[in-house]
């Protein structure tokens, strides 16, 4: 079993690295997604939504 995040990992790689990784199973892959904007809307202003703002980062575990 193998978790593949290196697509959106420090450094990112291309999205056709994934063309290179052949394990048996692969159960975790892919991009970080937003929440959606109601949720984003529970913790944050809509001046405090960018993705740099402190509140954000404050909540942001991977960036």
């Amino acid at each position: 079993d193998k978790h593949y995040w290196q697509v959106w990992g420090n450094p990112a790689l291309p999205v056709q690295a994934y063309l290179r990784e052949t394990p048996r199973f692969m159960s975790e892959y892919g991009l970080q997604a937003w929440p959606s904007l109601s949720t984003v809307d529970q913790i944050a202003s809509r001046d405090e939504q960018g993705i740099d703002s402190p509140v954000i980062r404050a909540h942001q575990k991977f960036m």
